[in-house]
């Protein structure tokens, strides 16, 4: 037995002579709980912790565990030390103590950074918060609190669970500067809840899910300095809150810019300035504003336009994009949207509260979501827009009524027109698509002028005596009917004059001229699909525009 185990050595060695194979051996660290106790003690003694005095508690080493503070009035230095965790539980956690300061430390492998609990006139500086799966700071029903100079960096774990790299919960008069919060992409930056009078200043916030957010009643917060970019989808998102202030923040390439969502007028009404800027261009946020104007020669550059409690306003020929909301009117009654771009926005036009408003001639186009947005907003006119390829919704009508669609051409959306309303009027309008063209939930609305419906791409009925109206009805729903569905695309031209001609046709019109020398209209038309063989054009022309007798020339011949 002496010779076979000899033997066994003796070809190990060898092995190991012909290829060479270094082994690193990590040491095992214990995982352990740290406390500070209320009376100053450390425990357990084997921490590498040391204090003197019971005042000022330094890192000897590392640290791999939790630590728990029961001690106030105290400063805890770092040194550039580590504090470790296991992916799961708080880094450092105290709660109903005051006066503590962290300082100089890397924490790194828990679920929280730190968590704070009932806890006032603490400060945190020069603390690098890593890999943690949640939260880096959790500030919870705490006061007077002064976070600054952190870095905050890779956090958040796989998917987007509405943690915050710092998060403010049920507390006041918080400030937060001179951090560096980044690259937390499943994270908030700085996320709000309830919270009030709190002071967010000239942080760096990158790459994280959300750069700031405010939610339920977050009030009277100041936000200000603050470089924000390249947010995964919004540099500031503020929802039901009010009376908060921001200004002088710089929100560049962020997924949007600027969203803000309320369900009452307090929840519209903050101090939002044009030094707020969202790629170089200013915000405009206005609120009680009448009788003004929006357009080229009055703003060259628009970043975010959100009109509140205001009257009478014209916005026309504008570029609205890459925001929550394109163009938002709240409580703004009496005006004008035409003629603008609303494109690239998670909405494109949301109108909330708001009455007796006309949008017209607008192209709201590759909208992540709706291309129109009405809550609780009636009488409203929404008259020829194009509104296409919205990924969702083209328009979206909640909880409005009496508001008409004419002219519309909604296309290539998951939904045309979602539908919670009723009394609304609906004609005139090409559908075209559309995966589903309407879902009304039975509400019953109206689907023609008593003359004309609307065009559906997917109607399958029959016109056999040729006007240009089917027989059949289009069914949308067990109340809901189009009884005069078109069987070709409306369009609708303005002459020189300023009244429109109306063409309904099966068939692409390339263009449409008027000649006022003469009083006659030239169109070209062609097929719309290679395999078309018959094509017809319904054209409507005022008699102030042009009187009878009306003569058709079609190519090279003619009739009456």
């Amino acid at each position: 037995m002496n010779r076979k185990f000899a033997l066994g050595i003796i070809l190990t060695l060898v092995v190991m002579g012909i290829s060479s194979v270094a082994v690193k051996v990590h040491q095992v660290e214990a995982y352990e709980l740290i406390y500070i106790r209320e009376d100053g003690t450390i425990e357990p003694l084997t921490a590498n912790i040391t204090t003197s005095d019971y005042i000022v508690y330094n890192f000897t080493g590392n640290n791999y565990g939790r630590i728990e503070i029961e001690r106030g009035n105290i400063v805890v230095d770092g040194f550039e030390y580590s504090l470790e965790g296991t992916d799961n539980g708080n880094g450092m956690f105290f709660r109903d103590v005051s006066n503590v300061t962290i300082k100089n430390l890397e924490i790194r492998n828990f679920d929280y950074g730190i968590n704070i609990y009932n806890s006032s006139d603490n400060k945190f500086h020069g603390i690098n918060i890593t890999n943690n799966n949640n939260f880096g700071f959790y500030i919870y029903d705490s006061s007077n609190n002064t976070i600054y100079h952190n870095r905050i960096m890779n956090n958040g774990g796989h998917s987007y669970g509405g943690h915050s790299a710092i998060f403010i919960s049920y507390s006041q008069n918080n400030t937060i500067y001179l951090n560096n919060i980044t690259e937390n992409p499943y994270l908030n930056g700085v996320g709000l809840w309830r919270s009030s009078n709190n002071t967010i200043y000239d942080n760096v916030l990158a790459s994280n899910y959300i750069g700031i957010r405010y939610d339920q009643s977050s009030n009277q917060n100041r936000v200000h300095g603050n470089n924000i970019t390249s947010s995964n989808r919004y540099a500031i998102f503020l929802i039901s809150s009010s009376n908060n202030t921001m200004y002088d923040n710089l929100l560049d390439t962020n997924e949007y810019g600027f969203y803000i969502y309320g369900s009452e007028l307090a929840q519209f009404l903050h101090n939002i300035d044009a030094s707020n800027l969202i790629n170089g261009k200013p915000i405009y946020y206005l609120i009680n504003h009448h009788n003004f104007n929006i357009n080229p020669a009055t703003h060259s550059e628009i970043g975010f336009l959100a009109l509140i409690n205001s009257t009478s306003i014209n916005i026309e020929g504008q570029n609205f994009t890459e925001n929550g909301q394109g163009l938002l009117l709240a409580y703004t009654n009496n005006s004008r949207i035409a003629f603008n771009h609303i494109m690239y926005n998670y909405d494109g036009l949301e109108l909330f509260s708001a009455f007796n408003n006309s949008i017209y001639e607008n192209n709201l186009v590759a909208n992540e979501y709706r291309g129109i947005y009405l809550q609780y907003s009636n009488r409203n006119r929404i008259m020829e827009n194009t509104i296409l390829n919205n990924t969702d919704l083209g328009i979206y009508v909640s909880d409005s009524t009496e508001n008409t669609f004419y002219g519309n051409t909604i296309a290539n959306s998951e939904y045309g027109i979602e539908l919670y309303g009723s009394n609304n009027s609906f004609y005139l309008n090409n559908f075209v698509n559309n995966t589903l063209q309407i879902d009304s939930y039975d509400f019953e609305n109206f689907w023609d002028n008593d003359l004309e419906g609307n065009y559906w791409s997917d109607y399958n009925g029959t016109d056999t005596d040729n006007d240009g109206i089917g027989e059949i009805p289009y069914e949308i729903d067990a109340i809901n009917n189009d009884t005069r569905p078109l069987m070709g695309m409306f369009h609708s031209f303005n002459a020189s004059l300023g009244y429109d001609v109306n063409v309904i046709s099966n068939s692409t019109i390339e263009s449409f001229q008027f000649f006022e020398s003469n009083s006659s209209i030239k169109m070209f038309v062609s097929n719309m699909t290679s395999d078309q063989t018959f094509g017809f054009c319904r054209v409507c022309i005022p008699k102030d525009l042009m009187s009878p007798l009306y003569y058709v020339i079609i190519d090279d011949g003619s009739t009456e």
